[in-house]
């Protein structure tokens, strides 16, 4: 069963049996065969960007990638939204600490996130996954 978990500027998100599908959804803004080279470039971008993160910092593993449907599976990861809870959190100055160290560690290893707001962290089990 495919249930949407988020809708972002440019992509739908489902959880499918247990893990994340992001789907970059096409802008009709632009010419169709501009519009899929862009998606599929970013995509496919993203998911490298992923697959080099896993083995600095927090973030879902990529599980599979499909350049057709343009859609990248990944581990589900849930957990509390940073966005909605960091305000409430009694740890949170340990957790901004574990932020910070967790950029510094993309920006060392030549990784910029490029939306990098709480709205795309969670929480799980005392780590903080970027998403």
């Amino acid at each position: 069963m495919k249930k949407i978990v988020g809708i972002g500027a440019e992509a739908v998100l489902y959880k499918v049996d247990g893990h994340l599908v992001k789907e970059r959804v096409s802008k009709s803004y632009r010419l169709p065969e501009i519009d899929n080279k862009i998606r599929k470039l970013r995509t496919r971008s993203e998911r490298r960007l992923l697959e080099r993160a896993y083995e600095v910092i927090n973030v879902p593993k990529v599980l599979d990638h499909c350049d057709s449907a343009i859609t990248v599976d990944m581990e589900f990861v849930s957990g509390l939204k940073l966005s909605s809870s960091l305000d409430s959190l009694k740890n949170r100055k340990e957790i901004c600490v574990k932020i910070g160290s967790q950029v510094a560690k993309l920006h060392d290893n030549g990784i910029i996130h490029g939306d990098l707001t709480t709205s795309n962290m969670i929480l799980k089990d005392k780590k903080v996954f970027f998403v």
